[in-house]
């Protein structure tokens, strides 16, 4: 696998090395890893810095990390249930424009269900791989517009209040990363078919 990631690299040489790398990104060569390179991984603290929530983009897909910055641990609804679901959603928007687009979880039916929960110790992450391409994502007609575009693209961690989260002492809020470049064809979300 080739990986294209440059760290601690002083500010003056970013865009030498952002050029160099450019083609390998745009052409999708093999399994390149776009990864910490020029913006390419973002994070954000929201909230009272109770949590840090970082968005990488790969080759062909994404991921969430989920850092509990407090000095208490938090819990949070695993995925895989009717209160998790769609906790994590990513917004999209091309550059030149504010506008922006919505990528959730589509509706599903549960044969199994319950208000199941992860912890995060203080200092503790969890990694989360997100595939767009599963067919468990929705998006509106907007976002195929933006294959071929410079877009800028973020991860939202968003869990409404009820009365399973106040029973388990789940975290209850919104928490954004950072905007993220990607470079066309973004294959992590389209198909290059």
């Amino acid at each position: 696998m080739i990986r294209a990631t440059l760290r601690n690299t002083k500010m003056r040489l970013l865009p030498f090395y952002f050029s160099l790398l450019l083609p390998f990104c745009l052409i999708g060569i093999a399994e390149i890893e776009c990864q910490n390179t020029y913006g390419l991984t973002s994070n954000s603290k929201e909230l009272g810095n109770e949590m840090h929530l970082e968005l990488t983009l790969h080759s062909n897909s994404l991921e969430v990390k989920i850092l509990n910055t407090s000095s208490k641990e938090v819990r949070l609804w695993e995925l895989e249930n009717s209160w998790g679901w769609y906790s994590i959603s990513l917004l999209l928007r091309e550059d030149s424009d504010k506008q922006t687009q919505v990528i959730k979880r589509t509706s599903r039916d549960w044969t199994k269900n319950g208000p199941y929960f992860f912890v995060l110790s203080p200092g503790e992450a969890r990694k989360i791989p997100l595939n767009t391409k599963d067919g468990w994502w929705d998006w509106n007609h907007g976002v195929s517009e933006l294959k071929n575009k410079l877009i800028s693209i973020r991860a939202r961690l968003e869990i409404d209040p009820s009365p399973e989260a106040k029973k388990y002492s789940v975290f209850v809020g919104s928490v954004l990363s950072d905007w993220v470049v990607s470079l066309p064809p973004h294959s992590w979300l389209f198909s290059t078919n």
